[in-house]
């Protein structure tokens, strides 16, 4: 069954909108990796510098692999240098309802 994983991210007001309007050039390689179902990114409109992305995967294996992929190529450490704050994952099981 298919995960939901929540990324959090606390952004430096400085830098929130440029970042916030490069993530659809960045998601197209997200979209195509193997067992991506489905991302999205939102906004919190109280505080415009915290943002989640929202994502579906096969399992949490796939998504281990594609944070692997994304820490190799510099881009969580990118995103490290951007935040106020650590970024934070967190793994969700559907529940059935």
């Amino acid at each position: 069954m298919s995960i939901k994983v929540i990324l959090e991210l606390n952004l430096k007001p400085e830098v929130a909108d440029a970042v916030v309007g490069g993530f659809g050039q960045m998601l197209v390689d997200t979209r195509a990796f193997e067992g991506c179902e489905e991302i999205s990114v939102v906004r919190d409109q109280d505080d415009t510098n915290r943002v989640l992305v929202l994502e579906q995967w096969a399992t949490r294996e796939n998504y281990e692999a594609y944070l692997a992929w994304r820490t190799e190529r510099g881009d969580m450490d990118g995103i490290a240098d951007i935040s106020t704050q650590p970024y934070k994952v967190t793994y969700y099981d559907y529940v059935k309802g």
